[in-house]
């Protein structure tokens, strides 16, 4: 009898744990120090530079698109640019690999602010996209990054 009962009061109390546990008081939230905010919109900054950078090489290369070869060039440079095609930048560690977009309000407030910039460069990839496809100088590995360049 004293085992049943034994038992059943575990039972009750390992039931009863969840019940408990959302009583408890929430984790207060994180403070983020002014010089994390500093640093994360520098980050955004950089980012974003080497972003619109990279989307106006993109054009310039695609507007230089005139036959076979230069259509070639184009994809080789935007592959480079990207990242596409084992082009990585070499360096004494290794093969660098593509900055990742940082995860930030502040990278999301700089796009809101300069969106009317990205999407002119947006529409001038797609306009010599346009053009080179009319001219049937397109390849897959150029609509690849022409596709790449475009995001």
């Amino acid at each position: 009898m004293r085992y049943l009962v034994l038992l059943s009061f575990l039972f009750c109390t390992f039931a009863a744990l969840p019940i408990m546990a959302d009583d408890a008081d929430p984790a207060p939230a994180e403070k983020v120090s002014a010089a994390d905010k500093r640093a994360e919109k520098k980050d955004a900054a950089l980012w974003y530079k080497d972003y619109m950078d990279k989307k106006k090489r993109s054009g310039a290369a695609l507007k230089k698109v005139k036959d076979a070869k230069s259509a070639a060039k184009a994809a080789k440079t935007i592959s480079e640019l990207y990242g596409l095609a084992d082009s990585g930048k070499t360096t004494a560690m290794g093969v660098a690999a593509e900055a990742k977009r940082p995860e930030s309000e502040a990278l999301d407030e700089l796009l809101a602010r300069n969106e009317k910039k990205i999407d002119k460069l947006n529409a001038v990839i797609e306009k010599e996209k346009a053009r080179i496809d009319n001219a049937e100088l397109m390849t897959d590995e150029l609509s690849e990054c022409i596709t790449k360049a475009a995001e």
